[in-house]
């Protein structure tokens, strides 16, 4: 399970937090589920350089479209900002009362590609990798909504904080 817990005083709606999650699932998601292959060509894209294919310092149109067709999350978009689709969690969050953890659970069976479980943790340490300062993420802003993002981003708190 996942538990995140968010800035005090601060109520999250889904509206805002579903978006949120989405750019956390593009940004430390595993690789979606392998489909055969229907066509053996390679797809060809013309696109600008992306800058990264890491999705952590990555940044750009060209960086996400990437990312959000690499990687799989949490959830992934559906047809507007807040009308996210479940990925790898299962079933809706648990909130507490006063909305400020939320509690995700993961589809049971899911691996990566070299057949390790998926785990609660990988997406923690995402998480943590992205706050921290020295991987300099353009994404870490995206994160403050989590609590004691801010401070670890700043280096007033150690990761283990968040």
């Amino acid at each position: 399970m996942i538990h995140a817990h968010f800035t005090e005083g601060k109520r999250s709606s889904s509206a805002r937090v579903f978006p949120l999650l989405l750019l956390v699932a593009a940004l430390t998601g595993c690789p979606s589920k392998p489909s055969p292959p229907q066509d053996s060509r390679p797809l060809r894209i013309g696109f600008t350089d992306p800058g990264s294919l890491d999705p952590a310092t990555g940044s750009g149109t060209v960086a996400d479209w990437i990312a959000l067709n690499t990687f799989e999350g949490l959830y992934r978009p559906g047809l507007g900002a807040s009308q996210a689709r479940p990925a790898l969690v299962k079933g809706e969050p648990a909130v507490s009362e006063d909305g400020l953890s939320w509690t995700f659970s993961l589809q049971p069976g899911r691996k990566w590609n070299d057949g390790t479980p998926v785990t609660a943790e990988d997406f923690v340490r995402g998480w943590k990798r992205i706050i921290d300062p020295k991987t300099a993420s353009p994404r870490a802003p995206d994160l403050f909504l989590l609590k004691n993002a801010k401070a670890i981003h700043e280096g007033v708190l150690p990761k283990a904080q968040l």
